[in-house]
Order: structure tokens, then sequence, then C-alpha cells
């Protein structure tokens, strides 16, 4: 085969990339934007907080405290801080992060379309219905939602997901371990890039998929035993080389509100508007905010084809069938039978199998073009098709009966477009194919597959510089200058209904700009933290995950019930519109502190707005960072912490969970009240100035979390929960030095664990390859 009929796929895939990330192309320094974008306002501050924090202490950040008042970083596997694709991130600057994440999802896109040529051709497909496989799964609608509305990319280590099957069929068929070896460390990287939820359906599929390989009859017999084996090696290696990451994220799931129960897993509902919208455009102007959670987004013709495929396949095709069929039953409400079992009940919106769906419905659609190469199936096509419309027609066709459907100047151009042209050329497809021949046949149905596609995908992508997205307020600086009050938190109330507030929900401006929040945007939440804010708005109650305001990832405005507790928690700063200060007293206002036009991002579908005019309001009442009181008490139940707190006065007394008086004492209270400063602070690391004539119990309230270790004057010291949330240590007279250091047991151990696996794995593949040259 020649060079150029070898690369013209691939080429070919890479034009359409680039055709889907038009916008990109046309704007190479500007950044993915959408209004509902979760790369904008969660992913994209995280790593700008990962740059500045590297470039200013030199060393990797292993805890935030930008994001709720602080929050583990390195335990957060959403960030990609191990991801080697992330490497270059190490040594860029602040201002070329927006580009080069975009960048590399688009990257990723075409990644995944090469790798799923790859597999296909190793399947057995001819290059075009190669092609055609690798077509449609990186640009499969329900991905580019996924990445240009939703901004998850979050996702894009799907792209891996080829490279993995590929590896670990072949080291079925061809007995080789070098094969299952590689297929780990592809599976590595697919854990690594991959939100949790992705990563466990797609290991799912990982596991059944290659079953197809029983149609072998060669193979049948020894295959079940093989594939166990395999599998296994392929799950060990990508464990062991992950552990870095996965040992952090397993133990912080420990301390999440997750771990208490989910309220809801939007499972029904989920189902039903997936069911009402599993193939095609959708007629809607803007996109909700959850439009990409619970919409199918199957191509009209791609759905058609892949039926025809799965029908006329035949027993290669009986597998993937099945696995599709049991994604869609999943999707359609069959999550409900799943919703306690371990590992499907840690994750809310079941409808995000359909991502993992776009695999088989690719393949599929390859072997169907396949086919059409050599007959003409005319009876299968017009069977497929029926089916097909019948399902994207009778949810329109109720909703118009209900007027509830969109009048159609209301509905967008992309949706008349779609509707329009694809059926149409189908239409026309079906007309016409019995007379062409195959090669013929092949094109059209290829050119008709790209145009689903395309136009599906093509109004979705946009782009702003990051300036625009998060513009840098004179307010920042006045924020940022930690040493002019003692507290340093920044609490930004809701402006509005809509969610508005100064650093937008989940306090993305915060860490573009280095701030200290209150709020913060991760579902990798600290319970006992979220529980603390449920306090302060008098809510007594254990929160579990998307039981309301204080346990969704997104932490929304709170009433201020109990002012002490607010104080408590150091909250210096509170930036509000002028005409709406907080509510209570001892407030102060710099005249020079106000904003008259603010911008903030709001991803929950209204993008960039401007605020009325903003100003800092000064807490005078906040309480430092860190401080020592003379006295302690155990913590009561949870039923009555509540009620503890409000009755303490936290300048005299705190309270310690599991705390036992006889065996840890607390020294005996001085007449005057020591001074103690905050003298260097980091990511990593608190350290704490005394002035060695005080004792009692330092209280530095920042989120109490497994990790954390206290070293008094050098020597070790146990940290205790002190008032629920926060980090307390008992500290003797005498003492001149407190030190805070985040160094996690869980990063330590999965660290080496995944040196002593990456140093086999490569010796391994050395190997291999040499034998492979000499032979």
């Amino acid at each position: 085969m020649s060079f150029a009929r070898r690369v013209w796929p691939l080429a070919l895939l890479l034009i359409l990339a680039l055709i889907a990330f038009w916008p990109l192309v046309l704007h190479p320094t500007r950044t993915l934007y959408s209004d509902t974008n979760d790369l904008l306002a969660e992913h994209l501050p995280a790593k700008l907080f990962l740059v500045r924090s590297l470039h200013e202490t030199g060393e990797l950040p292993l805890w935030n405290p930008e994001q709720y008042a602080g929050s583990p970083f390195v335990h957060d596997i959403q960030v990609g801080l191990f991801y080697p694709p992330h490497l270059p991130l190490y040594v860029l600057g602040e201002s070329a992060v927006g580009p080069f994440m975009s960048w590399l999802v688009f990257s990723h896109v075409v990644l995944a379309g090469w790798l799923m040529f790859a597999y296909a051709r190793h399947a057995g497909l001819g290059a075009s219905a190669a092609f055609v496989a690798g077509c449609g799964y990186m640009l499969a609608p329900r991905w580019m939602m996924q990445l240009f509305l939703a901004g998850h990319t979050v996702t894009i280590g799907l792209a891996w997901l080829p490279l993995v099957l590929l590896c670990i069929e072949r080291a079925i068929q061809r007995r080789r371990w070098s094969w299952a070896v590689g297929g780990g460390v592809a599976y590595a990287l697919f854990i690594l890039g991959t939100h949790p939820q992705w990563t466990f359906y797609g290991s799912l599929l990982i596991g059944l998929w290659p079953l197809r390989l029983a149609t072998d009859v060669l193979l049948k017999r020894p295959l079940l035993v093989r594939w166990l084996l395999v599998e296994a090696v392929v799950v060990a290696v990508g464990v062991g080389l992950c552990a870095v990451q996965l040992f952090p994220t397993f133990e912080a799931s420990g301390q999440t509100s997750r771990s208490k129960g989910m309220a809801q897993s939007w499972g029904l509902e989920g189902a039903t508007a997936a069911m009402s919208t599993l193939v095609g455009q959708f007629p809607d102007r803007v996109a909700e905010g959850v439009h990409w959670e619970t919409r199918g987004g199957i191509g009209f013709t791609w759905a058609i084809l892949a039926l025809v495929g799965a029908r006329l396949g035949g027993r290669a095709t009986k597998v993937p069938a099945y696995i599709a069929i049991g994604m869609l039953a999943f999707v359609l409400g069959g999550s409900l039978l799943f919703q306690h079992v371990p590992g499907f009940s840690a994750f809310r919106m079941p409808t995000r199998m359909l991502l993992t769906l776009a695999f088989p419905v690719a393949y599929l659609a390859g072997i169907a073009v396949q086919r059409l190469q050599d007959q003409w199936p005319a009876s299968t096509l017009t069977g497929a098709t029926v089916v097909v419309l019948v399902i994207a027609a009778v949810p329109g066709l109720v909703a118009l009966y209900y007027g509830m459907f969109p009048d159609l100047r209301q509905t967008n151009l992309g949706w008349r477009c779609y509707w329009l042209i694809i059926p149409g050329a189908l239409v026309s497809f079906l007309l016409i194919g019995r007379s062409l021949f195959g090669i013929a046949r092949v094109r059209f149905a290829i050119a008709l597959l790209i145009a689903d596609v395309v136009l599906f995908a093509l109004p979705y992508s946009d782009v702003r510089p990051m300036a625009d997205i998060y513009p840098r307020s004179p307010l920042i600086d006045p924020l940022r200058d930690d040493g002019q009050l003692p507290g340093s938190l920044v609490y930004d109330p809701d402006v509005n209904d809509a969610g508005d507030c100064f650093f937008g929900p989940g306090s993305p401006l915060a860490s573009a700009h280095g701030v200290r929040s209150v709020r913060g945007y991760n579902p990798l939440d600290v319970a006992r933290y979220r529980q603390f804010l449920a306090f302060i708005a008098d809510v007594g109650e254990p929160q579990q995950a998307f039981s309301g305001r204080f346990t969704h990832p997104v932490t929304v405005e709170f009433p201020i019930e109990n002012r002490p507790l607010f104080d408590l928690l150091g909250v210096t700063w509170v930036v509000a519109p002028v005409d709406d200060p907080p509510p209570g007293e001892n407030w102060a206002t710099v005249a020079a502190w106000i904003d008259p036009a603010s911008r903030s991002y709001n991803f929950l579908g209204r993008g960039v707005q401007t605020l009325r005019p903003t100003r800092i309001y000064v807490n005078l009442n906040s309480m430092p960072r860190a401080f020592l009181v003379p006295t302690a008490v155990p913590e009561a139940a949870d039923a009555d912490v509540l009620q503890q707190l409000k009755g303490l006065d936290p300048w005299q007394t705190a309270t310690l969970a599991d705390w036992d008086a006889k065996r840890h004492p607390m020294p005996a209270p001085r007449a005057r009240r020591p001074w103690l400063t905050i003298h260097s602070e980091k990511p990593n690391e608190v350290a704490i100035t005394l002035d060695g004539r005080g004792a009692g119990l330092l209280v530095l309230t920042d989120p109490w979390y497994p990790g954390w270790v206290c070293r008094i004057d050098g020597e070790e010291a146990p940290i205790w929960k002190a008032d629920y949330a926060f980090r307390g240590v008992i500290v003797p007279v005498g003492s001149r030095e407190v030190v805070f250091r985040f160094e996690p047991q869980s990063y330590r151990r999965g660290k080496w664990v995944s040196v002593f696996t990456l140093a086999p794995v490569l010796l391994f593949l050395g190997i291999a390859g040499m034998r492979r040259r000499v032979s």
C-alpha cells in the first residue's frame, strides 16, 4: 500500500477536527468558551493555581488554600497532576494556560480518531470503514457537547480507550505479554486523564468488549482463561502506575459529603430526558444547564448505520451489539436496578454512560460501511431508518401535541439545518444506493456520516481571550494583601437569583487571581467544612451529597444566621453590592475599595456578566486565622454539635473531636493573652511564630484533613479536629514555632508504588522491544 493511501484517513480525520474547532484555529491564542463551562469554572482555575504556585514556591502544591478556605489538591484526580500530557503546565506562564488546555483538548480529539482508526484496522475493517469508526468516535456529538458546552476536559482521557482494547485483543490473539503490559500503560493514561465516573464506565467496556473474540473458533476454547489473565495484567499495571494519584483519591473519598450517602442520583429524571432526545440535534436556542448530561445526541445517520452494522455483521458484531443494547438499557432506566450496587452507587447522572456508547456506535457504523461495499441491504436499511425515525420523531410529536414544542422561529439554526439536510440526504441515498457501485455507495455513506457529525458539532465551538473570562477587578489587590487584617478569607454573596457574584459561582476568579475564598467548586469536598457552613446558616442536620446548598459541588450563597461562627471561620472580607451590604453590625468600608462595574464568569448559563457597583466590606469581628485558647472540651454528638458551638466563647474554649483529656491534657492557662503571627505561608505549609509565653490550644481555622503534620519547635504533635472543622494542636509553655506541613501518607505510598511499577514495566517493554528487533 502506498504512503498516500495509508495516510489519507489520518489526514482527513485531522482536517475534520480542525473544522470542528474552527474558532480555535482562527484564534489560536484564545480559550475554548461557553456560558456553561466547567473548564472555565473549575478546571482552568485549578491549572492557574498550579502554575502560579509552582512559580512562587518551586514545589508541587498538594493543598489548595484558595478554594473552600483550603482543600486537598493532590487528592483531586480531576486536576490531572500526574497526567503526562499536562507536563508542559509545569513550565508555562499563567497567560498560556488557557490556550494550552484548549489545544490539548483538540489534540486528544485527533488522537481519539487516530487510535480508533488503528483499532478498527486491527479488528479487520478496511481503510474506509476504519475511517468511519475513527470519525464517529472522535466527533461523537455527545463528546462534542461535553467538551464544547460543558467544558468537561476531564473526558479527554477517553481518547486512550481504543488503544487499551487494541493491546488487550492483541495480547489475547498473539499470546504476548508485552501487549498486555502496553495495555496497562494505556489504561494508566486513560485513568489519569478521565473523570472517575467515565473511568468506571470505560473500565466495564474494557472488561467486556474483548469477549467479541469468542466468535473466533480458534480462540473460543482457551479464550476465557487468556482473557482473564490479560485483563488482570492490564489492571495491575494500570493501577500500579496510577497509584500516586489513586491512593490519595481513595483517601479523599472517605472525607467527602458523598461518604455520607447521596440524596439523589437523577436516574429516573435523566432517563426521561435522554429518551426524548436520544437521536439527532435539539431545537433549544440556548443550551440548558444540564443539556449535555441528559441528552442522547446520537447522530441520526449514525444510529441507522449502527443498527445496520449490528444486523449485517453476523457473529462478529454480536457482543458489541449486546454491549450497546446494555448501555442504552442502563441509560433509559436500567440504572435504577444498580443504584445501590457498589461502584454504580458512587455516581449520579447515569446518562453519562451515553458518552461511552460512542465507541460501539462508531464501530458498528464502520461495520455497516464495510458491508455496503459488497451488498445493498435495502430492507435492512429501510427498517433501520423507520426505527430511528420513530425514536427521533415521537418525542417531538408528543411535545407538539401538548404545546411544549418551541415555535420554529425560536429554534436554533443548527437544528433547522440538521433536520433539513440529513434526512433529505439519507432519503436520496436510499433511493439511488442500489444503482451505485460499491465504492460509490461507500463514499456517499461516508459523506453523509461526516455531514451528520459536523453539522452537530459546528454550533457548539467558541473561544474568547482568557483576560475577558477572568477580568481583574481593582478589588483583587486589597483582597490579596493578607498582611492588612488577620483573617484573610473572602465571602462573596450572590447579588441576584441567577447566582451572579463577585468571584462567580464556584469562585473561578478567586483561583485565577490567587485569593482565598469561602466558596468553591469541586465534588471532592471536605464534609466537615461543608457541615460547618450549614452551622453558620443555623442548619444542624447532617448533610448528604446533593441534599442542598451546602453539599452541592458548587457552594452557593448561604445566610449568615450565626455571626460568631462566621467570624470564627476568619472571614475578613465580604464583597457585595454597594446598595446591599451584609447584615448585622461592625462592618467597615474604605472609600477607594469600590468597583463600579465588576465582571465575573457565571457558568450557570449566563457567561461573563457585568455586576452593579461592588465594594469590599471589612468584618471587624473576624477572628484571626490562628489563635490560642486556654481550655477545650470534647466534641458533642453530631446532632448536638451546633448547639454546643453556639454556647461557647471561641476565644476561651474550643471543642476537640476524639480527645482524651487524661492522655493529652491541656497546659495550665496563662494570665496574659499570648502573641503569635503567621510568618510564612505556602500551599503545603503554614508556619506560626509564638512569643514563648503562651500555652493552650492553638486553633488554625483551615479545614482539618488527614495528611497534615504539625511540628512544635521541631517535635511532632498530634492535630485535633478543633471547633468541628478546623485544626487544633496543644502547645506547651515556651513554644516558639508551630509548623503545619501537608505530608499525606497516601501520596507518599502511592508515589513509591508507582515508581516500583514503572521501573519493571520499562525494563520489560525494553527487553520485549529488543527481542522483537532481533527476531
